[in-house]
Parts: C-alpha cells; sequence; structure tokens
C-alpha cells in the first residue's frame, strides 16, 4: 500500500484525476480503494468519504454482467487484471446508491511501482455505451406525457409513441419492437406504507429498464405495474435479449427500502410490430403474452418466437 500511497500523494495527480469527466477509483492490490473521484461520486451514488478506505465488497454491491453473475471472487476483472497484469475492459451492471442498476464500461489496468511490480489498479467507469448507438433512452420532453411517480413516458405517451413507431415501419420501412413488463406479485409485497414502497419499487425498477434500452427508445409506465419499452435499433435482432436482461437486472438487484431490502421479479414478454398492426394489435398481442408469463409464475420472459414454437 506504501507504493500505490506514493503514486496517489502527488498533487498534480489528484488534480487530473478529479477533472476527469469519467469515474475513477483505485484499489490496492486487495482490493480496498485508495481513491475515488468526483465522476465516479456521480454516477455511483456513493461519497468519498462512504468508500475511501473500505474493500470493494463493502463499499458498495458488487456489478453483475449481462448473466446477472457478480463480477466478484473468481469474475472480478479487477482481481484479474493485477494478477495477470493485463489490461480489461468490460461492460457491467453498477448498482446505484438510489438501488437502480446502471449500465457502464469498465476499463481496468495495472498500477506498478517503479521496480514494475503491481501495487493495485485503477478502474475507469464511463456511462457511454460501447456501440455507436446506445446510450439513455430519450423521454419525449413535455409534463402532460409525464407519469409523476416513475417520470418516465406514461399511458398517453406510450400510445403515441407506438402509434408514431407503427407509422414510421409503413411510410420507411423501419423495425420496431415492444417489451412489456409486470412485477411479480406486486399487491402482495409487505410494507407497513405500502403506497411510498410500491412508488419507489416501481422507480427504482423504471430507472433498471430505462437501462437496457438505447438512445431514443422510448420506456414508460402502462398501468399500476406494468411497463412498455420500445426499440427500434435492430429491434427484432435485440427484443428477445433485451427482454431477458431486464429480468435477469432486476432478479439480482434488491431494492433499497430503508435499512431493508426486498427482491423483486418481473415476468416480461416481447413482440415485434408490424406493418398491418394497429397500436390496439400490439397492446392485445403484447398484453396476452404478458399474462402468459405471469400465469407461467413470473420471472419469466415470453415471446413471439415462444408463442410460434408453441403452436407447431
Amino acid at each position: 500500500m506504501d507504493s500505490l500511497s506514493d503514486i496517489l500523494s502527488h498533487g498534480i495527480t489528484h488534480q487530473l484525476l478529479d477533472h476527469l469527466p469519467d469515474g475513477v477509483y483505485v484499489v490496492d492490490r486487495d482490493c480496498r480503494i485508495a481513491y475515488w473521484n468526483v465522476a465516479v461520486e456521480a454516477l455511483s451514488g456513493y461519497t468519498v468519504e462512504q468508500v475511501v478506505g473500505e474493500w470493494c465488497q463493502q463499499a458498495f454491491p458488487p456489478h453483475i454482467d449481462c448473466h446477472g453473475t457478480p463480477c466478484c471472487g473468481d469474475h472480478c476483472p479487477v482481481r484479474s487484471t493485477m494478477a495477470e497484469g493485463v489490461a480489461r475492459r468490460e461492460r457491467v451492471f453498477m448498482q446505484h446508491r438510489a438501488g437502480h442498476r446502471v449500465a457502464v464500461n469498465l476499463h481496468a489496468a495495472p498500477l506498478r511501482d517503479e521496480s514494475s511490480a503491481i501495487v493495485g489498479a485503477m478502474c475507469i467507469i464511463t456511462d457511454r455505451p460501447m456501440e455507436p448507438a446506445g446510450g439513455m433512452p430519450i423521454l419525449p420532453g413535455h409534463a402532460a406525457s409525464v407519469d409523476p411517480i416513475t417520470r418516465l413516458a406514461n399511458n398517453a405517451c406510450l400510445l403515441r409513441s407506438i402509434e408514431g413507431r407503427l407509422t414510421d415501419i409503413v411510410l420507411d420501412g423501419d423495425v420496431a419492437a415492444a417489451i412489456f413488463i409486470e412485477v411479480d406479485n406486486f399487491n402482495s409485497i409487505p410494507s407497513a406504507d405500502r403506497r411510498a414502497t410500491g412508488d419507489h419499487i416501481l422507480r427504482t425498477l423504471g430507472r433498471t429498464i430505462q437501462t437496457c434500452c438505447r438512445e431514443g427508445e422510448v420506456v414508460g409506465r402502462w398501468e399500476e405495474c406494468t411497463f412498455i419499452a420500445l426499440l427500434h435499433h435492430d429491434a427484432h435482432k435485440r427484443m428477445a435479449n433485451v427482454a431477458e436482461q431486464m429480468r435477469v437486472l432486476i432478479e439480482h438487484t434488491p431494492v433499497n427500502l430503508g435499512p431493508e431490502k426486498v427482491r423483486v421479479s418481473i415476468a416480461t414478454a416481447y413482440t415485434a410490430m408490424t406493418a398491418n398492426d394497429k397500436a390496439a394489435d400490439v397492446i392485445e398481442r403484447g398484453m396476452s403474452m404478458l399474462a402468459q408469463a405471469v400465469a407461467q409464475g413470473g420471472n419469466c420472459v415470453v415471446g413471439d418466437c415462444d408463442l410460434a414454437a408453441a403452436s407447431d
């Protein structure tokens, strides 16, 4: 740790790292956090005072990969970087202090002392997507379009967005898909203040669902505990994977309720939108498949291809 402290002790080092737009943190060989910059505070919700001096696994929940596997122990990219002396870059999902997951790129690089011995690792966190089209979804910005609880698109905005996507399909040959999401056993979640707890869960899940989408793809709350996500970037190729990614992320992300954490799961259904569809057709088909996913016990994915296979 002494050599790593020497590296970080130079004032110029802190000035440079503190002014970077990307999140940066530094760990020693034991994965104890030695440095945490302003940008990573904003990305994670955790302050310098909360994490510096703590081991990673104690300071914040582990990142997970797209399969829901925690990035710790043998699966920790930072430990692997220090063990092998090779920088690596991975797409992971970080749990924000507020409770939702955030898709980030993690770039880990070994730090060496003057004798070339590895004394720690520098981790760079960015929320810019690896793919050019990616990014956080953009919500049409009028107040009348916003759900007051989740701050996502509301029912009316979703309906207009579905109609708009169908028009683009007819006029421009675009592709689009809709994913329908329902919170499992939402009304059975125990709480002394059911309304406040329910609203917090919906906000947290909405932001995690949003993380799985790309720029310009609308996510909104359709009714009490049902969300719809509208995809258009390579929608037909992505819809099954995105629906499953939503399910996995939420299954592996407990919702913070003060000192307690509640595990929540979702049922998801996806459907391709076609030139022959009207908005009512898309909604009826999606809600019908979502009802099937709920009937199967929830925490599962049902899609167009699943129904086709079942009918063969």
